[in-house]
C-alpha cells in the first residue's frame, strides 16, 4: 500500500511540474512599452556631485532593444529634464540630443533570436556636479526639483510611451 501511495504521490508530482513549465510566452506588441520604476541617488559630499539612476520596467514583442556593442552615435534612451520653477515643471531643451543625458542601451536579447522579452532597464545618468562659483549662468542650483521624462527606441525604429520620473531635488546634502 504504502508503494502505491507513492507512486501516486510522484505521478501527481511530476504531472504538476510537466503543467507548470508549459506557460505560453507572453504577447506584446511590436514597439516597446515602459513604465517608470524608480530612481537611485547617492550623494558624494566629497566631491559635490548627486549621481542618479533611473529604473525603468519594460516590455518588448520582438525583443529587439539595445546593440553589442553601445553605438554611441545611435541615441535609443532618450530623456528630457524638466526643472521645478514657481511650482511649474519647465522642459530644459539645453539637453536635447546630448550624450550627457541620452544614451545607448546595451543588447537585450540576441540578434538572430526574436520573441517577447520584458525586464527591468537601469540607467545611470551622469552625475550632476554643484555649480562653480563665478561660472556663467549654470543650469542647476543646490534645492533644484528635477524631474525626468524617458523613452526608449528598439533597433526597428519603434519608440515606446514616454513615462515620468518622481522628483529629485539636487544637492539637498550638501
Amino acid at each position: 500500500m504504502l508503494v502505491k501511495n507513492t507512486t501516486y504521490f510522484f505521478l501527481v508530482l511530476i504531472l504538476g511540474l510537466v503543467f507548470l513549465g508549459c506557460t505560453k510566452a507572453p504577447t506584446y506588441p511590436k514597439e516597446p512599452s515602459i513604465e517608470f520604476d524608480h530612481l537611485r541617488v547617492i550623494n558624494d559630499d566629497v566631491n559635490y556631485v548627486d549621481s542618479v539612476s533611473i529604473f525603468i520596467k519594460f516590455k518588448d514583442g520582438d525583443g529587439d532593444i539595445g546593440n553589442n556593442p553601445p553605438d554611441p552615435n545611435y541615441f535609443d534612451f532618450f530623456m528630457d529634464i524638466y526643472k521645478k520653477t514657481n511650482g511649474v515643471y519647465v522642459r530644459l531643451p539645453d539637453f536635447d540630443n546630448t550624450s550627457a543625458y541620452n544614451g545607448s542601451l546595451p543588447l537585450l536579447s540576441p540578434y538572430n533570436i526574436t520573441g517577447p522579452i520584458d525586464g527591468t532597464i537601469r540607467y545611470i545618468i551622469d552625475p550632476f556636479a554643484a555649480p562653480i562659483p563665478l561660472a556663467p549662468v549654470p543650469p542647476f542650483y543646490p534645492g533644484d526639483t528635477l524631474r525626468f521624462h524617458v523613452r526608449i527606441r528598439d533597433r526597428a525604429g519603434n519608440y515606446s510611451n514616454w513615462v515620468e520620473s518622481d522628483d529629485f531635488v539636487l544637492w539637498v546634502n550638501f
